[in-house]
């Protein structure tokens, strides 16, 4: 397995196979499409604030803003990705913070909900103390499309239900198939519990 810092530094400077660019290709609006009826199950109002960690090149964060969400904001470790958004994405009106999530999410307000689509699965076991964090940080929902099954160079695996829960969470919703993504992701949403 990679370090935290060699995983950190992958994602700042990928490889061909997860350049930015593929990340705005409509060929994966499956999935954010699909994010978006989560938040619709869970009703989630549109002027809600939502963070998504590992937003990339802003396609999840553009079809929120499609679909009328508002109150946006992401955590991003690649400046590329960032840059990439705001120029293909100019309306897009979100606050977008660039480096690793362990290191920023510290300083974030607390928004309704915090999501990441195929970006935990990458937390080095160095970083586990993110999960708290999150359950820390978000006044309501934390969801996750995340890959659950593999555990390789750049995938650790973890049973989301089990992180969350064991920090006094209350999964929600839950999915074992995510439109447009490897069988191996699944879907979860964990509710905060009163008085967290």
């Amino acid at each position: 397995m990679n370090s935290q810092q060699g995983l950190h530094e992958y994602w700042k400077h990928p490889t061909a196979e997860n350049l930015p660019k593929k990340y705005l290709s409509s060929k994966r609006k499956d999935r954010s499409l699909f994010l978006i009826s989560i938040l619709e199950a869970l009703k989630v109002k549109k002027d809600a604030s939502i963070l998504e960690i590992g937003c990339n090149s802003g396609r999840n964060l553009m079809y929120l803003w499609k679909a009328g969400y508002r109150n946006l904001a992401g955590i991003e470790i690649n400046p590329e990705a960032v840059d990439l958004m705001r120029q293909k994405l100019p309306y897009l009106d979100a606050n977008v913070m660039v480096g690793p999530a362990e290191e920023l999410l510290w300083g974030i307000k607390r928004p309704d909900v915090i999501f990441t689509v195929a970006v935990l699965v990458h937390i080095h076991p160095d970083g586990d103390f993110i999960f708290e964090l999150m359950k820390d940080k978000t006044k309501k929902y934390i969801v996750t499309l995340e890959d659950e099954v593999s555990n390789k160079d750049r995938h650790i695996r973890r049973n989301y239900q089990d992180v969350f829960e064991r920090l006094g969470m209350r999964q929600v919703y839950y999915s074992s198939a995510v439109p447009g993504m490897h069988v191996s992701y699944c879907a979860r949403a964990f509710k905060k519990v009163r008085g967290q």
